[in-house]
């Protein structure tokens, strides 16, 4: 590895882990995704729920893995009062009791 590459990867490194979102910040997002992904993951087998829940964030945020880092971070937090009747929607589908384990 060159010496460019490696210190462009520790500066990706180190803006990835400085990024840090107010979890009232990614709660409009995060609800969009819900609610959307929601409806669409009724009847699925659980881990079917949890992919498409998956590819519904990743889509969102643009695949930024800074940003879905602080998703993962605060998920339940940016949406327990937020959005609730569409997280539980969520959390049933997926059988999580958590949008965190849903996603991990």
């Amino acid at each position: 590895m060159s010496r460019k590459a490696a210190l462009l990867g520790i500066v990706a490194a180190f803006v990835a882990g400085a990024a840090t979102a107010d979890p009232g910040s990614l709660g409009a997002p995060l609800c969009g995704v819900l609610k959307g992904v929601g409806p669409r993951t009724r009847g699925l087998e659980p881990e079917a729920a949890r992919a498409q829940l998956v590819r519904a964030l990743v889509a969102a945020f643009d695949n930024d893995a800074a940003r879905l880092k602080e998703v993962h971070a605060h998920i339940d937090e940016a949406t327990l009062k937020a959005c609730a009747k569409d997280r539980e929607v969520v959390l049933v589908n997926t059988k999580a009791k958590s949008l965190a384990e849903a996603i991990e």
